[in-house]
């Protein structure tokens, strides 16, 4: 069972769009495809350190704002 803090990533985590959704700077590109967020969900939810999950998390949020995928 997560805890309330992993809880909490995932809902963040989850209600995170592409910047090309909302017209930012990727609005140009494609989409990413389509089982891309839960792959980068669970990249970021497995983590088994706070520390880690939240420096995931971190550049989940950077990566969307610039409208680019994480590799």
């Amino acid at each position: 069972m997560p805890t309330n803090s992993r809880r909490r990533l995932i809902c963040r985590a989850a209600s995170l769009k592409p910047s090309s959704a909302i017209g930012g700077p990727g609005s140009s590109s494609r989409p990413h495809p389509p089982g891309y967020r839960k792959l980068v969900l669970h990249w970021v939810t497995s983590a088994k350190k706070d520390e880690t999950r939240a420096s995931r998390f971190a550049r989940l949020v950077l990566a969307c704002t610039d409208g680019v995928r994480l590799r």
